[in-house]
C-alpha cells in the first residue's frame, strides 16, 4: 500500500493491484485489509479534492505504533543504563565507606570486573563484602575469593550466600 501510494501516488490501490503484487487471492487480500483496519494499524480515510470525494488508506496508525515502540525501547534502555549507573555508585559508594578511604584505580576495576565480565549479583557482591569486614580482612582480593568460592558451590542468591558463610563459620573454615 505504501509503496502504491509512494511511488506511483494512487493513494487506495484496488484488490486486484494488490493481488497483481503480493501473488495472494482476492479473499486473502481482504482479509488481511480487514485484519489491518480491525487491528487499528490502517485507515480507510476519506479525503475531497476540487469537490471530488475519495478513499485512501493511511498508514499513520502503524508508523504512530512504530514510533511509539522505538521510543518506549529507547526510553527502556535509558531507564536500564541510569539503573546500572546507580548500582554502581551504590557499591563504589559502599567500598568507600567500609574501607575507610577512596578505592584504588584498581580496586574500582576489580568492582567493575565483578559487575561487567563476571556478572555477579551486586547483593551478592555486597555480601562478600559484609563477609570480609566480618573476618577483618578488608581487601579485594579476599572478596574476589568469597566470590569465586561461592561461585564454585552454585551460590546465586543472597539467601544462599548466608546460608553457605553460616555453615563455614560453623565448621571453623575460612575463604
Amino acid at each position: 500500500i505504501m509503496m502504491y501510494q509512494e511511488k506511483e501516488q494512487i493513494e487506495f490501490p484496488t484488490i486486484d493491484q494488490l493481488q497483481d503484487r503480493m501473488n495472494r487471492s482476492s479473499e486473502e487480500i481482504m482479509m488481511l485489509l480487514q485484519k489491518l483496519v480491525n487491528g487499528g494499524y490502517l485507515k480507510i480515510e476519506v479525503v475531497e479534492e476540487s469537490g471530488i470525494r475519495a478513499e485512501r488508506f493511511s498508514p499513520e496508525p502503524l508508523l504512530l505504533l512504530l514510533a511509539n515502540s522505538f521510543v518506549a525501547q529507547q526510553e527502556k534502555k535509558i531507564e536500564e543504563a541510569k539503573r546500572e549507573e546507580q548500582i554502581y555508585q551504590n557499591i563504589f559508594s559502599l567500598f568507600e565507606q567500609e574501607m575507610g578511604r577512596p578505592l584504588s584505580r584498581f580496586e574500582c576495576e576489580q568492582l567493575s570486573k565483578w559487575l561487567d565480565e563476571d556478572h555477579y549479583p551486586e547483593e551478592l557482591i555486597v555480601i562478600a563484602l559484609r563477609e570480609a569486614v566480618f573476618s577483618n580482612k578488608l581487601s579485594l582480593r579476599y572478596i574476589d575469593r568469597i566470590l569465586l568460592d561461592w561461585q564454585r558451590n552454585n551460590v546465586r542468591t543472597p539467601d544462599d550466600a548466608i546460608e553457605y558463610s553460616r555453615k563455614f563459620r560453623k565448621q571453623g573454615v575460612l575463604f
